[in-house]
């Protein structure tokens, strides 16, 4: 049975901080693009939830996926809900981000 994927406002945040950083190193297109991919890789979760590295250490029920070189997807399964917490560019610290040691 699929879940259903929902977005954090964090997540919507990284979303739209990818696309106006490639929108200006780039163009539109290429952004759009680029943010389009990554949010159908999100969707493929709603089939396969538990797909992914566990970081327990962070945050209970914490996974993430890669998606191509630099973005990482981090994502929490609820019930019957997939919640997409994070969507951090390689350089960002996944311990900071969820309050680690």
């Amino acid at each position: 049975m699929a879940h259903r994927v929902i977005y954090r406002r964090s997540a919507d945040a990284d979303l739209d901080a990818i696309y106006e950083w490639i929108a200006d190193s780039a163009d539109e297109d290429t952004a759009l693009s680029y943010v389009s991919r990554i949010g159908a890789k999100c969707e493929k979760l709603a089939d396969f939830p538990n797909r992914g590295t566990p970081h327990d250490d962070l945050l209970a029920g914490l996974r993430t996926i890669p998606f191509g070189r630099r973005v990482t997807i981090a994502h929490l399964v609820r019930g019957e809900e997939v919640i997409i917490a994070r969507i951090v560019h390689a350089g960002l610290d996944l311990t900071k981000e969820f309050g680690g040691s």
